[in-house]
């Protein structure tokens, strides 16, 4: 019986090397796109409006950054001072990235900041992505008052 125990415990230990080089591979790839290639895109599963409550939404929202363009289709909840008749598009868009300064911060996170304008207002995407994926991403807009994402990246869309 003792054997058996012995024989199944070392046959995890190189299991546990793997999963760590599979996630140091994820994390390199990460860098890499959003870094050096400039190109992700993340998914959305909660969205916090400035006023109001948390909520998980059940369309499936994003936004994709590519070839120096902002793809936002994002949900907007909240109060704007000064917005086109019938609303606007809000933070469904397409513009060219008016600057994109991407950095590694001690190896823990990837901070992105990026200004674009769209038809309506002109905004502040700040990214803030992890090693294992997840991201949170504040919008400030200057006729709107800010919102708050949380997703995960999932890669570029090519």
């Amino acid at each position: 019986m003792k054997k058996y125990i012995l024989i199944s415990l070392l046959s995890l230990i190189p299991l546990s090397g793997w999963a760590q080089k599979t996630e140091d591979e994820n994390w390199n790839k990460i860098i890499s796109e959003v870094i050096n290639n400039k190109e992700f895109r993340v998914q959305i599963n909660q969205v916090t409006p400035r006023r109001g409550r948390t909520f998980h939404p059940t369309t499936p929202y994003n936004v994709r950054i590519q070839n120096d363009s902002i793809f936002s289709y994002l949900p907007y909840m909240g109060r704007a001072t000064s917005i086109t008749y019938g609303g606007g598009e809000g933070l469904n868009f397409k513009a060219p990235l008016r600057n994109y300064e991407a950095k590694l911060v001690k190896n823990k996170r990837i901070s992105v900041v990026l200004n674009t304008k769209s038809k309506d207002d002109t905004y502040r995407y700040s990214f803030s992505i992890y090693p294992n994926g997840k991201t949170t991403i504040d919008v400030q807009g200057i006729n709107r008052e800010s919102i708050s994402f949380i997703g995960e990246i999932a890669g570029s869309q090519k």
